[in-house]
């Protein structure tokens, strides 16, 4: 037997091409945002670049179409099939942040590495799978889809100083451009040891920064201590224009913040 179904978008659209996969089997919607798959006890799982997937477990399904019970027969493809309504399944859409990063000369930079983080939760540190990408050879990127609201963008390549934006993204906005200019800068080498001249990986790092004669700072996160306790970064050059004032901050768990000036 075969399960029917369609795929909706949160507005009650259909969605066509989104990918439907139950057990081994996968099909794609239609204009309609239809589908039809052989039945089977697995996960139903439903996919679409622009939207965020869904999985659909047998008991989730029977209980959205509403079968008849056949308690004589266990099989949970069985039990579904009691209903002949087609499945619906509403996708709930994503946005994507999107652009090119360029250095002071509007020369493409690849290679860097850029993260995603909900401005509300800070920036994640640990850098959740996925949540990380890496602009290619025009310096482009693009993001994972993303839930609407602000995020923290952190740029960071080993040639270039730290860069972090705060974007937004709105509702029913499909994407975001967001282009970025990397700037040069002094090598920036920091390796954290222990009591025991241990290497202290995984401590967080940031750098402030102020221009002499001003209070406000500028705080840039450079990263995380390799398994060596190295952590190499870029800072801004002092200039004729104003003498820079840098402090490194580290952060480590079982270990008091230090702030240290470089």
């Amino acid at each position: 037997s075969y399960l029917h179904g369609q795929v909706l978008n949160s507005g009650g659209d259909p969605v066509f091409g989104a990918r439907v996969r139950l057990g081994n089997r996968s099909v794609k919607t239609n204009s309609q945002g239809e589908f039809t798959i052989p039945r089977g006890t697995d996960e139903l799982v439903v996919e679409h670049p622009d939207y965020f997937g869904r999985e659909v477990t047998a008991a989730e399904r029977r209980a959205l179409l509403d079968p008849i019970p056949n308690r004589d027969d266990p099989d949970d493809s069985v039990a579904e099939g009691a209903s002949t309504r087609p499945l619906r399944i509403v996708l709930f859409p994503g946005s994507r942040i999107r652009g090119q990063i360029h250095d002071e000369r509007d020369a493409p930079i690849s290679g860097v590495n850029i993260q995603f983080s909900p401005v509300e939760g800070g920036i994640d540190l640990a850098a959740r799978p996925g949540s990380v990408v890496r602009s290619i050879g025009d310096g482009s990127y693009e993001s994972p889809l993303l839930h609407p609201g602000a995020y923290h963008v952190l740029f960071r390549h080993p040639n270039f100083q730290p860069r972090t934006d705060v974007v937004t993204v709105s509702p029913r906005q499909a994407a975001v451009v967001f282009d970025a200019t990397l700037a040069p800068g002094e090598k920036l080498q920091l390796t954290l040891r222990g009591s025991k001249d241990e290497p202290l990986a995984d401590a967080r790092v940031w750098l402030d920064r102020r221009r002499e004669g001003e209070s406000a700072e500028e705080t840039l996160f450079l990263g995380v201590t390799d398994e060596l306790g190295q952590l190499h970064a870029r800072r801004e050059s002092n200039s004729p224009g104003g003498f820079v004032l840098h402090f490194v901050r580290i952060d480590l768990a079982g270990y008091r913040e230090v702030r240290r000036a470089v």
